[in-house]
Formats: structure tokens, C-alpha cells, sequence
């Protein structure tokens, strides 16, 4: 008989493991920490904290009633699972909570294992109706159907939950009455200059920075002047919070433009301390730039236009005159894909084709 119960803490190489199998003789281990920093004691206490908090939830037969308790499951794995290394929450616990709320308002008081693929085309079909943008949709429909895999690892439904959501295609442009948004576009050189004359210090200085760096509005933001590398040009800033921290170095490097704007501040924030702040140190949070930007348009009589479009604009500048591999280095990007979402390739493309034709007659 295999034991279905979880062992006592053992050594598994370099962890502390303890195992178990299900009902279908499937064999699970869960890590309790590094041999090397967790004592003994100390693991035998996370395996009983452990196993009276979430080992019973589908293991032992012990089941959440319905589909709102199992979504309620879920996300407080995701609140735990979705942090920074300084323990901070990511932006991808919220987005899983708002995609499952959606799903616990049409069948929360279902059972699980009594979903079907239908239901999922529903959830979609209901996203349509509120005016939820194709691509919002298709990422909640991506995470719920992480959370049907979750409960299939957990024994809290049977495969064929996960299985059949994952028959359920994304809606497709085109082919669906989903709202499509907008591309979002680079901003012009006239649009720039036209709200920079609107805006105050150190928010114009802010956007101008980010204009000549294409580095992403937040990671600006929290800038140390302490955290800027200035033995040698161009001047380098290592992020210690970004968006893709835990997969890769960010570096982002001043040309002579942005130095030029650094250095020649009257707020004198090069001497430590944050670069950009109010008068009275409090920081600038991507919303109070976003907020002062759309003011500064307003003021100027011009388009709205957000602080994200600047990075866009960089890239553009950037891809235009140094090819996809430049452009991909300056974003700090691991994929040319992701560069797609900042580069307008085919008017890019449009506008070699013209030249050509024009030399080639």
C-alpha cells in the first residue's frame, strides 16, 4: 500500500523533501527548504505547518465544495508565488484575481469537476458582453486555464477539467466581436516638445530622460542617484527593482542627451537620493507622471498621450537606424517578439521600401 500521508522531512540531495502518493498512485514531493540554511527542526516545523494548512485540500479526499473556495485556493497560492525577491506582490496576482472573479461570478457555486469546455466558451462569450478588449480576454482565459491545471495537479478535479479547457481556442482578431484596442503609438517630436513647455520640474526632466534612454517609466522613477555609474561614459544604471528581475540583469545607459539633462538639473539631484522627487522628496509614482503628462497635453491643446509611448518612441528611433538586434539591446529585451509590441515593423518597412525605390528609380 503506498503511503498516501506525507512523510517526515528527509534529505533529497541538496533540500529537505517530503513525499507522498495520491489515490492514483501518483507520486508528489515538496520541497521544506536548502539542507544547507533550514536545521532540522526547522523543517519538520514547515511540514507541519504544511500539512495543516494545505495538505488536506484534495489530497486525502478532502475536497473545496465549490468553484469559488477552489478559486479562493488558488489565488492565495498565486499571492504567495508572485513576488519579487524583495517580497513585493507582481502585477500577476491582481491580474489572476480579476481574471477568476469573472469566472466565480458565473459559476461559484458550481462544483468543480462539473466544468466543461462549454463553460469556458461562456466565461469568454460573458468578457464579450461587458466590453472587455480581445487581448484582456484571451489572457484571463490563459490564466483560468492555469487554474484548472492547478487543480488537476492537486487532485481537486478530474484531467478531463484541463484537458477540455485546453480545446478552447483564444479569441482571434477578426474572427470574434470582441472590442480590439488601440496600438499604442510612438509619441511625436512636436507632441513631446509641445507638453514639456507645460510641465514642471522634475517631471519634465523626467520625460525627457525617458524620451533619450526608451527605459520603462517606472524603473526611472525610483532612480538613486547613488545607483548611476559615472566612471565612464555612457553613464550605466542597473535597476534593482524591474520587470524582468528574476530572469535577467537590467542595464540601462545614458547617452549624452539624457546626461546632459541629468547633469544640468537645478534641482541638483545627482548629489544622492532619488533623481526625480517633488520639493519636499515625496517620489514620483508612474501614476503622478502619467497624471502630469496627460495636464501638460491638455494645456498644450494636443493629444493625450502617455509616459509608455515615450519608451515606443526610443525603440522606434532606435530600430530605425541600428536594425532589430540594437533596439532589442536598448529595451533589454530576450526576444524579438517582444520587441514587436514596441516597434511599428511594417511602417518601418514601408519607409526602407521608399527609399529603395526612390534610388533604384
Amino acid at each position: 500500500m503506498k503511503n498516501t500521508q506525507p512523510t517526515p522531512p528527509r534529505v533529497s540531495g541538496k533540500y529537505w523533501r517530503t513525499y507522498w502518493y495520491d489515490a492514483a498512485k501518483r507520486r508528489h514531493s515538496k520541497s521544506l527548504g536548502p539542507v544547507a540554511t533550514v536545521t532540522p527542526r526547522a523543517a519538520k516545523g514547515r511540514w507541519e505547518t504544511w500539512r495543516r494548512a494545505d495538505f488536506h485540500l484534495g489530497l486525502d479526499g478532502v475536497r473545496p465544495r465549490t468553484v469559488a473556495d477552489a478559486v479562493e485556493q488558488w489565488l492565495k497560492k498565486c499571492r504567495e508565488y508572485y513576488r519579487r525577491p524583495d517580497r513585493t506582490l507582481t502585477g500577476e496576482a491582481a491580474a489572476c484575481q480579476s481574471a477568476l472573479k469573472y469566472l466565480v461570478k458565473l459559476y461559484g457555486n458550481m462544483e468543480s469537476g462539473d466544468l466543461r469546455p462549454a463553460h469556458l466558451e461562456a466565461y469568454q462569450g460573458q468578457l464579450i458582453e461587458a466590453g472587455v478588449a480581445r487581448s484582456t480576454i484571451n489572457g484571463y482565459s490563459n490564466r483560468c486555464r492555469r487554474w484548472s491545471k492547478w487543480l488537476v495537479r492537486r487532485d481537486l478535479a478530474p484531467p478531463a477539467l484541463a484537458a477540455g479547457w485546453a480545446t478552447v481556442p483564444n479569441l482571434r482578431i477578426g474572427r470574434t466581436e470582441a472590442r480590439e484596442t488601440t496600438a499604442r503609438l510612438p509619441v511625436l517630436t512636436p507632441d513631446l516638445e509641445a507638453a514639456v513647455r507645460c510641465m514642471a520640474s522634475p517631471y519634465r526632466d523626467l520625460v525627457r530622460v525617458l524620451w533619450f534612454s526608451g527605459a520603462r517609466p517606472a524603473e526611472l522613477c525610483s532612480m538613486r542617484a547613488e545607483d548611476i555609474d559615472r566612471t565612464d561614459t555612457p553613464w550605466v544604471y542597473r535597476p534593482t527593482k524591474h520587470k524582468t528581475q528574476r530572469t535577467a540583469e537590467r542595464v540601462i545607459q545614458f547617452g549624452p542627451g539624457a546626461r546632459q539633462i541629468l547633469a544640468d538639473s537645478p534641482d541638483g539631484f545627482l548629489d544622492g537620493g532619488l533623481v526625480f522627487a517633488l520639493a519636499d522628496q515625496t517620489p514620483i509614482s508612474t501614476r503622478m507622471l502619467r497624471e502630469a503628462v496627460a495636464a501638460a497635453c491638455l494645456s498644450a491643446g494636443i493629444e493625450v498621450w502617455t509616459p509608455y509611448q515615450l519608451r515606443h518612441a526610443a525603440l522606434e528611433r532606435v530600430e530605425e537606424d541600428y536594425g532589430r538586434t540594437g533596439s532589442m539591446a536598448v529595451a533589454g529585451h530576450a526576444a524579438a517578439g517582444t520587441t514587436d509590441h514596441y516597434v511599428r515593423t511594417q511602417t518601418l518597412n514601408q519607409r526602407r521600401a521608399a527609399a529603395i525605390v526612390e534610388k533604384i528609380g
